[in-house]
């Protein structure tokens, strides 16, 4: 199926744009910092550009982070149920990721456009943050997140092999 290959490398360009985006980041903040130690002049701005990155970060992480199956869970239950239990609790899951991520992805659509038309914008003096670009990173990336939780429901029913997805995470033991 070639568009879980396109959704899997849609994945990996925006865990690369993730961690390419935290090193610019860490510039800013050492720049801020520095500048505020060393010369009392902050990086103006770096409140605004910081706090709308960490949004879209995540955001870029998310989809690669799914399609891992290394999203946030709790493997407790794992070795008391059944092999038919846990594979219809991981298809409840997939489930609810592909309605969290596509409602999200549905309400930020009217937010983004009106943002987009008003020229909305964050911050104050030297630097104004444009939010449209943040907002329409969510939708987007709502629906690649959707998408990714779409097929692994797929591969949990049984349409579409797992060779055709990344393989899962592994978790690590203690």
């Amino acid at each position: 199926m070639p568009v879980a290959r396109i959704v899997r490398q849609i994945n990996q360009v925006a865990q690369f744009a993730s961690s390419a985006w935290v090193v610019c980041l860490a510039l800013i903040i050492l720049v801020d910092v520095a500048g505020r130690g060393f010369f009392r002049v902050p990086f103006k701005g770096a409140p605004e550009i910081i706090g709308n990155s960490i949004t879209v970060m995540a955001f870029l992480q998310a989809p690669h982070a799914i399609s891992l199956r290394a999203m946030l869970r709790t493997e407790l239950t794992d070795g008391f149920l059944p092999l038919a239990w846990q594979r219809a609790l991981n298809g409840l899951c997939y489930c609810l990721g592909v309605l969290l991520f596509a409602a999200l992805c549905y309400s930020s659509i009217e937010p983004t456009i009106n943002a987009w038309n008003i020229g909305e914008y964050e911050g104050e003096g030297a630097l104004r943050v444009p939010t449209y670009p943040v907002r329409m990173a969510i939708v987007f990336l709502s629906a690649l997140a959707a998408l990714n939780y779409l097929l692994l429901l797929l591969n949990e029913i049984g349409w579409i092999p797992s060779e055709e997805l990344p393989a899962p995470a592994r978790s690590v033991g203690v």
